[in-house]
């Protein structure tokens, strides 16, 4: 037999099964072997997603958030976006949290950025008050 020349290809999804189908067929073909497992998710611009942490925090989003917004001056939601990032987070997780908060009447939006309401305070109070 002669010598083996391994090679790669990359095919769209939709026509694996009939590539399969003319490399099985093609004389010279050995053997080939299908490598499904390195498929990688992109961010739409071809390189791989951030070096993202999959939900091992010791703190929730919700918490972080309510502890960098307590006592403080409004942040926009891309001050609050850097924060997440800065701790292994992803960016968008924000507007999740952010999207709570307001269907909850926990924080409110006005032209400085995101504050959380009297409520929300009140309720912070009371829980460090009881540790």
């Amino acid at each position: 037999m002669s010598k083996l020349f391994p090679i790669s290809i990359e095919v769209e999804q939709d026509a694996v099964g009939r590539v399969m189908l003319l490399l099985n067929k093609t004389p010279g073909v050995a053997k080939f072997h299908l490598d499904m497992d390195r498929v990688q998710k992109t961010n739409g611009t071809g390189q791989p997603r951030g070096p993202y942490k999959r939900g091992n925090f010791e703190v929730s989003g919700e918490d972080t958030v309510l502890k960098v917004l307590f006592g403080k001056p409004p942040m926009t939601a891309q001050q609050l976006r850097d924060v997440f990032i800065s701790q292994g987070r992803s960016g968008s997780s924000i507007n999740s949290v952010l999207y709570k908060f307001k269907r909850d009447g926990d924080v409110q939006v006005n032209d400085d950025g995101y504050a959380l309401t009297k409520k929300a305070r009140d309720r912070l109070r009371h829980r460090k008050a009881k540790r």
